[in-house]
């Protein structure tokens, strides 16, 4: 018997520029990304 894995995909840094919002929204849609972490203001 196999025990289920699970694999936490996290995306660091959003709101940093547009780009990586793009890209991180993106991969959210297409079911790839379980979390994000914003980023911080300085």
């Amino acid at each position: 018997m196999n025990p289920m894995r699970w694999l936490i995909v996290t995306a660091d840094d959003f709101g940093i520029t547009s780009g990586m919002n793009r890209g991180i929204i993106q991969a959210h849609r297409e079911g790839i990304l379980t979390s994000t972490s914003r980023a911080r203001s300085r």
